[in-house]
């Protein structure tokens, strides 16, 4: 469900005010379409209307509920009693304070909260980790990835691996990027004893791009905090 879905339920709570509102209301919200989402940049969507589009059919798949079947009143109380729901907490950690690790972080929480529904913390230190939580620790490689690699869970108790992710960030445009997965590259016995090792393209124009390197990887990462859930629950 996308914009059209959004419509549906914007012009369903007014339904009963006569035709000429109605279609006041959908020129209005054609409008807003085309301001806030067809001439707003790529990376902009997900933090605006298409976030919005996005919850809302996440709230659907969540109780299998089928969109014909529920008026405004209803999606209301629905993603109230959504929000109040115990989610799975995932913790995030990077080993940079740049600009290139923050703004992956951001995008990263921001695409996953609405895919998936979780909710994200910031670890600062090791002290701040919940050793039963999913963990994604952020890498930023630069000329040598097994020194940055190293570096970026140095910190980290053994026993924590399992359920820790690390996400190598590539700063390249896609024709650059390495052809090996990073899991076949860090072959130590401290990366084996890791959760999953996730590689994704990032550019500074286009954030984390859609690329193979990058669905694959965010599929991956999806199923590592699925399993994790099924365990919690």
């Amino acid at each position: 469900m996308h914009c059209e879905g959004l419509l549906f339920f914007i012009k369903a709570s007014t339904a009963q005010k006569g035709a000429s509102k109605d279609v006041a209301l959908k020129d209005n919200t054609n409008e807003m379409i085309n301001k806030h989402v067809l001439q707003a940049k790529p990376d902009k969507l997900w933090t605006s209307f298409n976030q919005i589009c996005c919850n809302i059919q996440a709230i659907f798949e969540h109780y299998g509920i089928n969109s014909s079947d529920l008026n405004m009143q209803q999606l209301l109380q629905m993603v109230g009693k959504y929000k109040h729901e115990d989610k799975v907490q995932i913790q995030v950690m990077r080993d940079k304070s740049g600009d290139i690790a923050g703004n992956v972080e951001n995008e990263l929480t921001v695409r996953l909260e609405s895919r998936m529904g979780v909710k994200f913390k910031t670890c600062r230190n090791e002290s701040e980790i919940e050793p039963t939580k999913p963990l994604l620790v952020l890498c930023v490689a630069g000329t040598r990835i097994g020194s940055d690699a190293t570096y970026s869970i140095q910190d980290i108790a053994r026993e924590y691996y399992r359920n820790t992710a690390l996400l190598i960030i590539h700063n390249k445009e896609e024709h650059s990027l390495p052809v090996k997965s990073s899991s076949d590259v860090l072959t130590d016995q401290k990366f084996e004893d890791l959760g999953g090792i996730f590689d994704f393209g990032y550019s500074k124009d286009m954030g984390i791009y859609g690329c193979k390197m990058n669905n694959r990887s965010f599929d991956d990462l999806t199923l590592f905090i699925t399993r994790h859930a099924a365990e919690k629950g």
